[in-house]
């Protein structure tokens, strides 16, 4: 799996970094990332996913709201 970020975003976690499931079996990957560039509003992550010779670009999709931190 790779996750599509918008542009000026990092991620920096993802776990597990490779998931391996037998046919018809769910799993979940968790991450973290770091928008630096945008303001509060939703945006949308897709990701790409392959096995063996498969490769399936931008197969699943999120929406990701971004909150900005509290101030103190």
């Amino acid at each position: 799996m790779r996750l599509n970020l918008p542009a000026g975003w990092s991620l920096t976690g993802l776990s597990p970094a490779t998931l391996h499931l037998p046919p018809r079996q769910e799993g979940a990957v968790h991450f973290t990332a770091t928008a630096r560039r945008y303001g509060p509003g939703l945006r949308l992550v897709t990701a790409d996913l392959e096995w063996g010779a498969h490769r399936l670009h931008e197969w699943t999709e999120m929406m990701v709201e971004v909150i900005p931190p509290a101030l103190p």
